[in-house]
């Protein structure tokens, strides 16, 4: 059922795929699953062209399936929609923009929580390492900014993954998750000192430094690796799931990394070498004034927020993928002014709903 079709039918279910984003993906896929079945006998018959043809353009087809009174979409038999199909970059993307539109409301708290005090912080933490003689403790500020990264971080996770977990409540999953985190964080950042620091012994003279560099990269490089394939595992350790442990999203993350990398590479990687720009402009580039550096920490806090958010989301869209579980439908509560085409794929399943609901008796 799932066999390559000739480019063209291809195209035309990718366009499909994509015209078909209000519908939550368990019936996605199910529309797509049958048409690829259908596509694939009229491409055995010779007769591909004329099919497509007849079906028309995707975004004409897209829109019957969010006519009122169309009924309710089945879910795809699990041998054939094979559990947890591969994903290309864009995909992963896609559904952890869905993840994002799926979540419960909540989620601009965490993100003003995270501006509010990564631009505070940030704004401190360059006075005390411009201007020592104010005499700002730095100790106090990392231990704000990283409770208040857990804390956002976890928040979503829940509001993501969860229906019924309370995202603010500081428990033992929250404890869990936020010793998981420093542990694996440390172990990385073990690692990669002391390869460079084993490198550096065993070279002499003037490659020291070079071969202490490189091979703090190269470990650094693949720590990070590692913990993009643990990071499922956090995101069901915050949200209290039960379903996902370490060792499944191991399992779970292998032979996908490269989408999950690519991804990373794409919505995460550009924000976060903005936050490196901004804090060596404002530590190493810029003179000191208080206005410009008080604008800059804002930009950070902004881009912080956004690597943060971007990251959790991304986080439990690759969960969703290791498990097999589709991304719910957008969720009617939503944290800002709703786009257009959401309030009308709303009202159309709610229109489904009071019509599928039996005439009580009188």
């Amino acid at each position: 059922m799932n066999q390559p079709l000739p480019p063209p039918a291809e195209a035309w279910l990718r366009a499909l795929a994509h015209e078909l984003w209000p519908l939550a993906s368990d019936e996605r896929a199910s529309v797509i699953v049958e048409l690829r079945g259908h596509l694939a006998a009229r491409a055995e018959a010779g007769a591909l062209d004329a099919c497509l043809a007849a079906l028309g353009p995707a975004k004409g087809f897209a829109a019957a399936y969010d006519l009122p009174g169309a009924g309710a979409i089945a879910p795809v038999p699990p041998g054939i929609g094979g559990g947890a199909p591969r994903k290309t970059v864009r995909t992963l993307l896609r559904d952890a923009r869905a993840t994002m539109r799926a979540s419960r409301n909540g989620v601009m708290a965490a993100g003003a929580l995270l501006v509010t005090t990564l631009t505070a912080t940030d704004f401190l933490l360059w006075v005390a390492a411009r201007l020592p003689y104010v005499g700002i403790a730095v100790a106090p500020l990392m231990v704000v900014r990283v409770a208040a990264v857990l804390l956002a971080l976890s928040a979503t996770y829940r509001l993501a993954l969860s229906r019924t977990e309370r995202p603010w409540r500081v428990d033992g999953a929250f404890l869990r998750f936020a010793a998981s985190v420093a542990i694996a964080t440390g172990l990385v950042v073990a690692v990669a000192f002391g390869a460079g620091r084993g490198a550096e012994a065993l070279a002499h003279g003037p490659t020291a430094s070079a071969a202490r560099s490189g091979a703090a990269l190269a470990a650094l490089a693949l720590g990070s690796i590692a913990l993009l394939r643990v990071q499922p595992w956090l995101a069901a350790l915050a949200a209290r799931r039960q379903d996902a442990g370490l060792a499944t999203a191991w399992r779970g993350t292998r032979g996908r990394m490269t989408t999950i990398a690519g991804s990373w590479a794409l919505i995460v990687l550009p924000v976060y070498l903005l936050h490196v720009l901004v804090n060596l402009l404002a530590l190493r580039i810029l003179p000191f004034d208080a206005g410009g550096m008080l604008a800059l920490a804002g930009l950070d806090g902004l881009a912080s927020a956004v690597l943060v958010l971007a990251a959790a989301f991304l986080n439990a869209a690759v969960l969703r993928w290791i498990l097999g579980e589709p991304v719910p439908a957008p969720s009617p509560f939503a944290t800002e002014t709703p786009a257009a085409e959401l309030v009308e794929a709303a009202r159309a399943r709610l229109d489904r709903l009071l019509q599928a609901q039996p005439v009580r008796a009188a």
